[in-house]
């Protein structure tokens, strides 16, 4: 199938699940769309990191880990707080709109952008465009 095409299928499956969590009155629904969602989401992760040191050249891999990695939990500790804020205004169900919107958007984002990359064995995919361009990494 691809990574590609992995990472946004799991992405989008998981979206009813998000917005049943949010929006079922029944709790065993909520619990099981929960479970569903978090494993569709958990497993496009390593896939998502794999890809993205496969088209990052070698010296960037390191940087680019990191920038992953503070970005998640970095997200983590944004929409904490603003979640806190958007319940009080708005209540609990709503506040499923905006992350619903956002993984659509990036699960877009990620096909549009990335669907033609061609996974490369030896090397990464930039490597292999400074290699063509006769510039050494």
């Amino acid at each position: 199938m691809g990574k590609v095409k992995t990472i946004v299928l799991t992405q989008v499956l998981s979206l009813p699940f998000l917005f049943l969590m949010g929006f079922s009155p029944i709790f065993a629904l909520s619990v099981s769309s929960y479970l569903m969602r978090t494993a569709l989401m958990n497993m496009s992760a390593p896939v998502l990191a794999a890809f993205a040191m496969e088209i990052v050249p070698a010296p960037l891999r390191p940087i680019t880990s990191s920038l992953l990695v503070l970005s998640w939990n970095g997200g983590w500790a944004i929409s904490a707080h603003a979640s806190g804020k958007l319940q009080v205004r708005t209540g609990f169900s709503p506040i499923f709109l905006i992350p619903g919107s956002l993984y659509l958007l990036t699960a877009l984002l990620t096909y549009r952008i990335f669907h033609r990359t061609r996974e490369i064995e030896e090397t990464t995919i930039a490597e292999a465009v400074l290699v063509d361009e006769e510039i050494k990494p």
